[in-house]
């Protein structure tokens, strides 16, 4: 709910131009990159069931600033801090994943996820849109940091631990240079073809040929 209906609240409530609210979006974008990339290498290095509750808990938290910040920095601050504690969350998730499935339910066990994820997207416009507009957009940080909140508790009391987590990670294999993905070329091209920015540049290009 959060994503969709800052700009909103920007614009609508707190009156800053829908140019300062599309920097502040970027701010997001940025800190959700820098966010993945940190909870990469964070679950390279240490538990990811940690990993998933300290984003949880941390980008709740960092969500209810929003309720007393009214400025344009602090709120591009807490946006940018909220997108990067929330996506640390992304590659914890992805091994917990591969740890808790096997070789015969884990593209069951992906696909679960990525259904979820969308089901969350479907249902938080309509919920949102129903709370700014009876309850008030504050509202929206509170119920957001509340079930991110909840969420951190649900997983730490009912999915238990596995034993690979009192296992270490092999530091050989983080300073093998050859196991590296960025030595994935095709890996490499794959990534850049799902990005934004090819979107983006895609999209640009549609647009100036419909033109021409």
């Amino acid at each position: 709910m959060v994503l969709l209906f800052t700009s909103l609240y920007m614009t609508n409530i707190l009156h800053f131009s829908i140019g300062d609210a599309g920097v502040v979006m970027s701010l997001y974008g940025i800190g959700s990159v820098l966010g993945s990339y940190l909870g990469g290498w964070l679950t390279d290095r240490y538990s990811y069931f940690n990993i998933m509750i300290g984003s949880l808990l941390s980008s709740g938290f960092v969500l209810l600033f929003l309720l007393v910040i009214e400025t344009i920095l602090g709120i591009a601050v807490v946006v940018f801090l909220y997108a990067l504690t929330a996506d640390i969350f992304r590659p914890a998730n992805s091994k917990a994943i591969a740890v808790y499935s096997d070789l015969k339910n884990r593209t069951r066990s992906v696909s679960l996820v990525r259904l979820a994820v969308n089901l969350g997207f479907t249902v938080g416009p309509a919920v949102g849109g129903f709370v700014a507009l009876y309850l008030g957009y504050k509202w929206l940080f509170v119920i957001d940091a509340l079930t991110t909140m909840g969420a951190a508790a649900l997983l730490y009391f009912y999915l238990p631990r596995k034993h690979v987590e009192s296992i270490p990670n092999n530091p050989s294999i983080l300073k093998d240079r050859s196991t590296s993905a960025y030595r994935d070329l095709i890996y490499i091209v794959f990534v850049f073809f799902c990005s934004t920015l090819w979107d983006m540049l895609f999209s640009n290009f549609c647009k100036h040929s419909s033109v021409l």
